[in-house]
């Protein structure tokens, strides 16, 4: 596949991928400037796709206004019991690397997720 760019900017992470450069010098072009062609190997994994599977899910629209109390009260019952990584939580730099830090954000966001969908599931129609 031909790709036509007119500037190329590769991160680090490519700097390995680059398989030539060369510059067309050619008399018929009338462009200001000469074409830059850059050959990149880049592995793109590809993705295996299965057949469409039937999830069961909460009803928002047929929720009366108990199922919503319900939902409410489960919620908060749910996220009661979840133990907050308040070290994780409260450390302020941005560009943090510590995995213990990711994971324990990771497992508190995936617990918030698991306490909103358990009570869907418990309490809506």
């Amino acid at each position: 596949m031909v790709v036509v760019v007119d500037h190329f900017m590769l991160s680090q992470l490519f700097d390995g991928s680059v398989c030539s450069v060369s510059v067309t010098d050619d008399v018929d072009n009338t462009s200001d400037h000469n074409p830059v062609s850059v050959i990149l190997d880049i592995t793109v994994p590809r993705l295996m796709f299965s057949h469409p599977q039937w999830t069961v899910r909460p009803a928002w629209c047929k929720a009366t206004d108990d199922h919503t109390a319900a939902y409410r009260a489960t919620v908060q019952a749910n996220l009661s019991t979840i133990k907050l990584p308040v070290d994780s939580l409260l450390y302020r730099d941005v560009h943090c690397c510590n995995r213990s830090h990711i994971d324990n954000l990771n497992a508190f966001v995936d617990d918030i997720t698991q306490a909103c969908l358990a009570a869907g599931e418990a309490s809506l129609p």
